[in-house]
């Protein structure tokens, strides 16, 4: 099944060499859930593997410049913003759980980026890389492109394994890789190719967890979610004992509500439904319009970028070594590389 991209439409209608896929290959079918993503250069060949793998595994293709650019003829002249790109994205997953997106979707968002199940990365290597290759492997090489850096980071820090593929092979021989690859995983306990995303084991006593980014959205507002998430985090014991509570970013969050810190902490711990918890605050509070949402949501997903905070954030950066990492702009950008997201 391919999607409605008109260049996947026109490399599927196109010849290529077909991969057999036999009755005793059906082992080799990952669960229910099956989310990968293919990576490679410029003409690597990486939507001639995502169509050829999607046969094999009976997978959706998606194209990734459909979902981060409007339709216009001509194409790819206004690009989405990130939240459309994933909200687009996050609307194929629950259609096609079984799906192959190929293409760059590093930075769209960092929950959406932990979703998927296998990365496979096309490299001008000779070498073919036959084991996966996690964090410790990956070498992050020099250039000027932000977009190349920042996918570099992200494959260092991804969570799922990462399956690194000569892009002089042939696209049967790419593809008998990533099958070969399946087989070998089959039998690990660890990392699980496809999973049905079982929930996390509980964390070991006296440990602490970091609360989501401050760019998730509930009800369209950013960063109410990780204002209720600290406070979960608090009361289970599990929050950083340096995090802050009830001031900063979660005043002018309460400030814009029109609500009181105490009784959102307190119907925060009874209510664990962001939404039920939202729409308390609008009704003892103020039901902010679209506009203000809007103007709120720029404020604080900027904060840090040419205002009065950008010494700090500089300063910030350089403690911690990061003063040339130039994807780190905001302050909710800073809080994601600190906490691992980034």
């Amino acid at each position: 099944m391919i999607s409605t991209s008109p260049l996947m439409a026109d490399l599927a209608a196109a010849p290529c060499p077909r991969q057999e896929f036999t009755s005793q290959d059906q082992s080799l079918v990952p669960a229910p859930h099956c989310r990968i993503n293919i990576l490679g250069f410029t003409g690597s060949g990486a939507a001639l593997l995502a169509l050829a793998l999607a046969e094999a595994l009976d997978t959706t293709v998606l194209d990734s410049d459909m979902l981060a650019w409007r339709p216009t003829q001509p194409l790819f002249q206004i690009p989405n913003s990130r939240r459309a790109r994933r909200d687009r994205l996050l609307s194929q997953f629950t259609q096609h759980p079984r799906v192959i997106v190929c293409g760059f979707v590093a930075g769209w968002d960092h929950a959406l980026e932990s979703l998927f199940d296998l990365v496979v990365l096309l490299t001008p290597s000779r070498k073919v890389v036959q084991q996966p290759s996690r964090a410790s492997g990956l070498v992050n090489p020099r250039t000027e492109s932000l977009r190349q850096r920042r996918q570099d980071r992200w494959l260092q820090a991804c969570a799922c394994p990462v399956f690194r593929l000569d892009s002089a092979l042939s696209t049967p021989k790419r593809v008998e890789h990533v099958l070969e690859f399946f087989r070998n995983e089959r039998h690990r306990p660890r990392p699980e190719i496809v999973r049905s995303h079982p929930a996390p084991p509980p964390p070991p006593m006296n440990s602490t967890q970091f609360p989501c980014s401050g760019y998730v959205t509930v009800g369209g507002v950013v960063f109410f979610a990780r204002m209720l998430h600290k406070i979960r985090l608090h009361a289970a014991g599990l929050l950083p004992a340096d995090y802050n509570l009830g001031k900063g970013s979660d005043s002018r969050m309460c400030r814009f509500l029109g609500v009181d810190y105490a009784a959102v902490d307190e119907k925060a711990r009874a209510e664990q439904d962001d939404a039920v918890v939202l729409e308390s605050c609008f009704r003892q509070g103020r039901r902010p319009s679209e506009d203000d949402v809007l103007f709120f949501n720029a404020f604080m997903t900027k904060r840090g970028w040419r205002d009065d905070y950008s010494a700090k954030l500089a300063e910030s950066k350089a403690k911690r070594g990061w003063a040339q990492r130039d994807d780190i702009q905001t302050g909710f950008d800073l809080q994601d590389a600190e906490e691992g997201r980034k």
